[in-house]
Formats: structure tokens, C-alpha cells, sequence
């Protein structure tokens, strides 16, 4: 009788074990019991000697789960399946039965357990949601003249497993006889999926009364690669063929006396092809922040010699799961300006407030 009362309580043990959800911290501690949820970047596990117990999800090292989750990513993407934490690195197995996918734990942000008496799984978000975000903040800007605009951008982002295209346009305002005294535009489309460099194309817009550019569009077409992915910092690669049309207009400069033309002429009109040289570094931190870079060169293939070059940074931080306070920093360089007098550096300095739809 009382071997089968061990048998019987070894049996329920192990089976216990087996049903158990697994932690694996990065200070080589493991934990068993139950996920409750992940919220906000952070794992409430229960177990049965320490009880209710919590850790940031960059603290650990492994995770597996006998149930099935639904799984948000910071980037909003949805998955559905059971945490596995194997030699190979940690996954996430489907509930369609497909093979198991590889998963960074630092960019979870939420997670529950699917009820075991749910007659029918949830539907599988599409991979192609649009993403928008809307900002609004102050922009503070040092060309030709110094200014400080309110501004307002938008942001809209539709990416496949085999394409991406983004956008945005950003409209300030500094001078009430001339508006918008500035508008910064831009459209890219390129091709997702493949181990090789593929095509992209992009239409860029842009106008600055404050650096007397009244309207630059250009349209560039070329390749682009993934230099580096880890899935936390991604370095992106650019290279490509452009064609642009500028129209330099000092007219908002002579009014304010900010600007007198050495030649007297204070209007131009210049096309011009030349390259695009662009690096771009993107790398999430603080489980919904980011820190983002972009350094393009615009080699002149008109005028052998001039060029343009443009350094942008930008630091998000998150205050609520879709509210961000975002800072960027922005070096511009022009050899050449379109009119001779105009400064050939510019800056700006930017702090607002971001919305995640």
C-alpha cells in the first residue's frame, strides 16, 4: 500500500513537472510554476515556494510554456503559440502547427494565455497592418536664420513578408507671411525578404523658406541591404541613382532682413542627377523606446565636386504603451547652395510628443 502511494505521488509529480511553465533567468536561475501574463515588457510568474514573483523580460535567458499565448511585440505584431526555449536559441511554436520561429524575449511587451476552453483560436493578425504615428512638438532651427516652428508630422509604415513602404510629411510654421514655411516629405518603397540586396524607390519633398529653398523634389531608384540584424539593432545600407529639381527663393529672407543676394539675383531653378549614399541604424531599447540614425550623401554627378549630405538622429522614449516623447538632432551640409550667400551649414533641434495608432 504505501509503495503505491509513492508510485502513485511520484507519477503526479512528474506529471506536474511536466505541465509546469519553465524561467530561465540570466543569472542561471530557473523557475517553475505558471506564467499569469507579461505586461509591459515584464513576466508575473507564479510558483509554489516563492509565490507571485516578477522580471523584466531582458532578464531572462529562456522561457517555455505548456500553454498556448497570444503573444504583442513591441513593434504591435501579434503572434499566437507556446514559448520553447531549446539549445538552438528561444522560439515560438504556432498553433497552426507550423515550424517553430525564433524570438528576441526583450521585444515582448504583452502576453496572456489562451483559455483551454476557447472554442476556436483568435484570428491571426495580417502581416500587412498599417502602423501610423502622429507627433506634434517644437522644432528649433539654425539656417540662414534662426527660427523656432511648431510642428506636426505623421508617420505611416505598411510592411509584408516580401515589402515595405513607409512615409512621412512634417509641416512647421514660423513666419505668418509664408506658409507652410516648411514641409519635409517622403515616400520609399522597397523589397523584404531575400538574403540579397534588392530594389527600392524613393520620392523625397522638401521646402525651407528659413534656408530660402522654396521647393526640392527628388526621385532616387537603387538597391539596399540588411548589413546587420540580431533582431534588436538592424543597419541598413543604401545606394542609388537620383534625379532632383530645386528652386531657391530668397524672398522671405530679404523681407525680414535676413538675406541680400551678392549678385542681386535672389531667385534660381537648378536640376541636377546625382547619387544616394544612405546608412541607417535603428535599435529598440527600454522595451517600446528606439534609437534611430540616418547619415545620406548625395554625391552631384552634375557638378562633379558638390555635394550634399544630411546626419539625423532620433531618441524615442516611451511614457504610456503608445505615448512617446521623442528628441532628434538634425546636421545638414550643402557645398553648393542654390544661391551664393546662403549659409552652407544648417541645424535643427526637435522635442514632441508621439502617437501610436
Amino acid at each position: 500500500m504505501r509503495g503505491s502511494l509513492c508510485i502513485a505521488f511520484a507519477g503526479f509529480l512528474a506529471g506536474a513537472i511536466v505541465d509546469a511553465d519553465v524561467v530561465k533567468l540570466n543569472d542561471q536561475d530557473t523557475l517553475t510554476g505558471s506564467v499569469v501574463r507579461i505586461v509591459e515588457g515584464t513576466l508575473v510568474f507564479r510558483t509554489s515556494l516563492a509565490g507571485q514573483v516578477m522580471a523584466p523580460m531582458d532578464t531572462l535567458r529562456g522561457l517555455t510554456t505548456d500553454a498556448n499565448m497570444v503573444i504583442t511585440l513591441t513593434g504591435d505584431k501579434v503572434l499566437y503559440g507556446k514559448f520553447r526555449n531549446t539549445p538552438e536559441g528561444q522560439q515560438v511554436v504556432p498553433l497552426d502547427g507550423g515550424p517553430p520561429a525564433p524570438l528576441v524575449l526583450a521585444e515582448v511587451a504583452e502576453a496572456m494565455p489562451i483559455p483551454a476552453t476557447a472554442e476556436s483560436p483568435p484570428e491571426p493578425v495580417s502581416a500587412g497592418d498599417l502602423d501610423v504615428g502622429v507627433e506634434t512638438g517644437l522644432q528649433w532651427r539654425d539656417t540662414s536664420r534662426t527660427s523656432t516652428n511648431l510642428v506636426g508630422r505623421v508617420d505611416l509604415k505598411h510592411t509584408t513578408e516580401d515589402r515595405a513602404v513607409s512615409g512621412h510629411v512634417l509641416v512647421g510654421r514660423d513666419d505668418p507671411g509664408y506658409f507652410p514655411s516648411l514641409v519635409e516629405g517622403g515616400v520609399e518603397w522597397r523589397r523584404e525578404g531575400t538574403d540579397r540586396a534588392a530594389p527600392f524607390v524613393r520620392a523625397d519633398i522638401e521646402r525651407d523658406t528659413g534656408a530660402a529653398l522654396d521647393l526640392r523634389a527628388q526621385l532616387t531608384l537603387g538597391v539596399h541591404d540588411r548589413l546587420f540584424d540580431n533582431g534588436v539593432s538592424i543597419l541598413h545600407g543604401f545606394a542609388g541613382l537620383g534625379a532632383a529639381y530645386e528652386d531657391w527663393d530668397a524672398t522671405a529672407l530679404e523681407d525680414r532682413e535676413h538675406f541680400r543676394a551678392p549678385s542681386g539675383e535672389s531667385k534660381e531653378t537648378d536640376r541636377e542627377l546625382s547619387m544616394q549614399l544612405r546608412l541607417r541604424y535603428s535599435r529598440a531599447i527600454l522595451k517600446t523606446g528606439a534609437v534611430d540614425g540616418d547619415i545620406v550623401v548625395y554625391p552631384s554627378l552634375t557638378d562633379l565636386g558638390d555635394f550634399r549630405a544630411r546626419s539625423e538622429a532620433a531618441f524615442t522614449l516611451p511614457v504610456m504603451p503608445r505615448l512617446k516623447l521623442r528628441l532628434n538632432l538634425r546636421l545638414d551640409y550643402d557645398s553648393d547652395p542654390g544661391l551664393s550667400g546662403l549659409d552652407e551649414w544648417g541645424a535643427s533641434v526637435g522635442a514632441g510628443f508621439r502617437w501610436d495608432f
